[in-house]
């Protein structure tokens, strides 16, 4: 999952595991010396004897003497610049990256049979040179990092492979590719060594070819990075011999090209390919390429589960290409490309097997890069095939049957539907910023696996709908795409959606006019919906009258004015966003419900950039608003609107009470006052009355006698 979930939730769940787990870690670790050295120490899981010991960051510029039963020993971040200590011999893992080591002379890892893993990372060692017996006790070791050390051009193009071959346990081993890097025979004898990086992204380098005997030593190899090397070419057929090879990364070598993708899959039909990545292969600086059938021809016969061309530029590919991969493929990925809308794309739906469709971030800009970038690629650039010509000139029948095998009319309740094939296993399909544009009209999907959508930051103004087929999707994000419309009926068939995304809109009309809440009225599965940034004035009080389950709802950023939607039915929830609205105090009756809410649920209403009303005529909002502050999420930094007449201060606890208890009195007297004058003028006004009766009866009286006189 992608989104708020996917997106926010997961960062931030990250974020504080990584905490907790932080910080736990801190209270496991005791204070430990080792002569005049502080460190910090852990006992063994079991064994109370064996210690791991953590000496980084301790501006160190010498080994300091550990003791016997130290077994896991952590020096990194120091500035150690020799090995002048042995260590002790039960050592499994030792970690000397980020120092000043430039020569490890008189044979400092002697006598560890038992180390496993070794990092030397970050230092100013030369990889090449690696005097005899340097390796010679370190029969048990499985990973050995030495990324980023000086630059250094490999004599010959070898490896001292004799001295890495005693390495009789290696797995794993990361280096820096530097020069006409090549592996001999000495690398041939590691049965266990499986996984190779030489990644520029991680280290240094530099190599511009790869041969094809550059690994014919390492037949074993299951994982191997050579991204980001500044590789220009790929002999044909290099990678052939790895028969064991699941995982291949060429990505950021911009100078290779699409064209040297016929090179790279050559032959690895031979191999047990899994995943294959490459990433950043085209340049950014140059034109828009095209992937053509050919070359991932060789990927057909494989069984292939993830491909991944993103962050390319890529405007098309050959129609077809896609069907020439394996049904083994469940991920392509080929976000922020520069791909555009054509037939091609008929490709995405025709795969029964596939979980993951990645198109997203389409409208990204390129990065700047700067006019010396040249696309080194176009010297290898072969002259475009017959193949490429017929490509243009592709039939248009050919093209409507490859399209109708994806898009038919379906009959649907005595309708005909414009209904779309999507694979069967297809469970997620990222479409967001690319560049979709218009309105969403009635139509069908028959994608009976897909639970995860996310079409944000398009330009797709109105949704009309309804959509059929849809009942599966749980989570659907149609965030920023300028929408000012949505019809009653467009989630009619979301009745499994428990996720909905729906900012950065402009719904607030379609919303103010659905009275009876018809909109949301299928959607009972809802569990989070995000309608923040919608210009939302009004929302009736039967718009979530269905959401039984919602435990989320986000109103940020509108202009809300009153807040009277009915949640009693809402017994799960637990957050409500109601954040810069216009809203100045809460109504008598949402107050109650709230009330009832804060009983049965944790419930946190975030309420800041509020226009709130501190006057008399609010004062029993005030009052609840203090007694129930830690519903309300940073309740000490709200602020009194500039029309109230009276200030309150919510700075804390006691002030928010002192401000209350003040108001009150001050709202007594002027209750007071204001009794004494509406009295005061009802009883002049009352005398009026009077006085006007008795001047009227005597005017009469005068009248009567005036003409009994006469």
């Amino acid at each position: 999952m992608a989104f708020f979930i996917s997106s926010i939730v997961q960062i931030t769940v990250l974020y504080f595991g990584l905490l907790i787990t932080a910080s736990l870690g801190k209270e496991n670790w005791d204070t430990c010396h080792f002569g005049s050295v502080k460190c910090l120490c852990q006992k063994g899981k079991g064994q109370t004897n064996l210690l791991k010991a953590d000496c980084s960051n301790r501006g160190l510029r010498s080994v300091p003497v550990f003791s016997s039963n130290v077994t896991w020993i952590d020096l990194s971040n120091n500035r150690i610049y020799w090995i002048n200590n042995w260590f002790p011999s039960n050592v499994t893992y030792l970690d000397l990256s980020r120092n000043s080591l430039y020569r490890l002379y008189g044979h400092p890892f002697r006598g560890l049979y038992n180390l496993k893993t070794l990092n030397l990372e970050r230092n100013q060692l030369n990889q090449t040179y690696f005097y005899e017996g340097f390796f010679d006790d370190l029969h048990s070791l499985t990973e050995l990092n030495l990324k980023s050390n000086i630059p250094t051009y490999i004599p010959h193009g070898y490896l001292n492979d004799k001295e890495y071959s005693k390495l009789k346990s290696l797995q794993t081993l990361k280096m820096d590719g530097i020069g006409s890097l090549t592996f001999g025979k000495g690398f041939g004898r590691l049965e266990k060594f499986q996984k190779l990086d030489v990644s520029g992204k991680t280290g240094n380098c530099s190599f511009e070819r790869i041969s094809k005997d550059m690994f014919l030593y390492t037949p074993r190899l299951v994982y191997l990075d050579v991204s980001a090397c500044n590789i220009l070419e790929i002999e044909e057929g290099a990678f052939g011999n790895l028969k064991y090879l699941e995982h291949l990364d060429v990505s950021f070598n911009q100078h290779l090209g699409f064209w040297s993708l016929p090179n790279i899959t050559h032959d690895l039909n031979k191999t047990s390919i899994k995943t294959f990545l490459a990433k950043g292969i085209n340049c950014l600086a140059g034109m828009s390429g095209t992937i053509l059938k050919r070359s991932l021809q060789y990927l057909q016969n494989t069984k292939i589960s993830e491909i991944n061309f993103e962050k390319n530029k890529l405007e098309h590919f050959e129609l077809g290409l896609l069907r020439v991969l394996p049904d083994t493929l469940t991920t392509i990925s080929m976000g922020e490309m520069e791909l555009a809308q054509g037939i091609f794309v008929t490709d995405y739906f025709l795969f029964q097997n596939r979980q993951f469709y990645n198109i997203s971030l389409q409208m990204r800009s390129i990065p700047y890069q700067t006019f010396d970038s040249h696309c080194k690629h176009d010297r290898y650039r072969p002259r475009m095939s017959i193949e490429y010509f017929n490509w243009l000139e592709y039939d248009n029948e050919q093209r409507e049957a490859s399209s109708s095998t994806f898009i038919s009319r379906k009959k649907w309740k005595d309708q005909f539907l414009v209904t779309f094939e999507f694979p069967k296993t297809l469970n997620v399909f990222h479409g967001n910023m690319s560049r979709l544009y218009g309105d969403i009209p009635e139509f069908k999907i028959n994608a009976p696996g897909l639970r995860e959508i996310y079409m944000q930051d398009n330009l797709l103004y109105s949704w009309d709908g309804p959509v059929h087929g849809i009942e599966n999707i749980e989570i659907a994000n149609l965030s920023n795409n300028f929408c000012s419309h949505i019809s009653k009926s467009f989630l009619e068939h979301a009745r499994g959606l428990r996720i909905l995304l729906m900012s950065k809109n402009n719904l607030g009309r379609s919303l103010l006019n659905d009275v009876g809440g018809e909109i949301f009225r299928n959607t009972v599965s809802l569990e989070f919906v995000d309608l923040s940034d919608n210009n939302i004035t009004v929302l009736s009080a039967h718009m979530f009258n269905n959401m039984n389950q919602l435990r989320a709802l986000n109103l940020r950023k509108n202009q809300l004015l009153t807040v009277n939607v009915k949640m009693k039915h809402m017994r799960n929830i637990n957050y409500i966003n109601l954040e810069q609205n216009r809203l100045a105090t809460i109504e008598s009756e949402s107050r109650t419900l709230f009330k009832r809410l804060f009983q049965t649920s944790k419930l946190v209403i975030y309420f800041s950039e509020n226009p709130i009303l501190c006057s008399c005529d609010n004062i029993d909002f005030l009052e609840w608003i203090t007694i129930n502050r830690l519903h309300f999420q940073d309740f000490f930094h709200y602020n009194c609107s500039f029309s109230s007449s009276h200030e309150f201060n919510f700075m804390s606890v006691m002030s928010a009470k002192a401000s209350f208890t003040s108001m009150k009195e001050t709202c007594k007297s002027s209750i007071g006052i204001y009794m004494y004058i509406a009295i005061a003028t009802g009883v002049l006004f009352l005398l009026s009355i009077v006085v006007g009766i008795v001047l009227v009866k005597k005017i009469k009286c005068n009248n009567r006698n005036a003409e009994t006189s006469v």
